[in-house]
């Protein structure tokens, strides 16, 4: 009987580049599709939420499959843990309607991403995971300049110039915001979709605003413009976290 399979991954972006298949490289799919067409004997094709790029990782990761098999689904999820490497693990596996799409289906994305803005050295745990900015921030003038991505903007100076040209740069973010705990600062975005680079460049312009205390008119530059410098200004992916997939 033909199943459709929803699972949610865990990964650490660290080691892979990125989620999607390349023959060549070390990719989330990559791997995935190994072991599951070893448990499954027969070649499976995944469909992700959401594509991440190399370095970037994820608590909640969305992929789904169909595949013909008797095992059950809660003993997949033991097997491919028990096969997966250390940097990528299944939180949940579900049977689903065989209409669902990881993909089409989703109403929107939740990132974010974590900013050290410690003026000591970290370590190299912590660096691994965020961005180290010992720079002062102006909290209030950040609170105002990340109001100005909030709503359907053109996103084109945000983006790479292969998304320019593929169509609309036109995204909707839903909700921005950040909170800021013993020097570490984490940045929550929603959205409904993001294009490429979109959120690391939203990053970079507001902490380049803030590392050379420029005014907040060029966010609204940016926003108005298929092409900026402070658009161009994009941070280390291993600050960024795919948090949760709504559907």
């Amino acid at each position: 009987m033909i199943k459709n399979l929803k699972l949610i991954l865990m990964y650490d972006g660290t080691n892979f580049y990125g989620s999607q298949k390349n023959e060549n490289l070390r990719t989330i799919e990559g791997v995935l599709n190994l072991h599951l067409k070893n448990i499954l004997n027969e070649d499976i094709n995944l469909t992700f939420a959401s594509r991440t790029d190399r370095g970037v990782h994820a608590l909640g990761q969305v992929v789904n499959f169909k595949v013909d098999t008797k095992i059950p689904t809660k003993n997949i999820k033991k097997i491919l843990n028990n096969k997966l490497p250390d940097d990528l693990s299944i939180k949940e596996i579900e049977e689903v309607d065989l209409n669902f799409s990881s993909r089409f289906d989703s109403k929107g994305k939740v990132y974010f991403f974590i900013v050290n803005n410690s003026f000591e050295t970290p370590n190299p745990i912590l660096n691994r995971y965020s961005l180290w900015f010992p720079y002062k921030i102006d909290y209030n003038r950040l609170k105002e300049n990340i109001t100005f991505f909030i709503g359907k903007k053109d996103f084109s100076s945000f983006t790479t110039e292969e998304e320019r040209e593929k169509g609309s740069t036109i995204r909707e973010i839903l909700d921005i915001s950040f909170l800021n705990k013993d020097n570490l600062l984490f940045f929550i975005i929603a959205g409904k979709s993001f294009l490429r680079h979109q959120i690391r460049r939203m990053i970079g312009a507001l902490l380049e605003i803030e590392r050379r205390n420029l005014k907040n008119e060029l966010l609204i530059e940016a926003l108005n413009s298929k092409k900026h410098y402070i658009g161009e200004k994009k941070v280390s992916p291993r600050g960024l976290f795919l948090f949760k997939v709504i559907y």
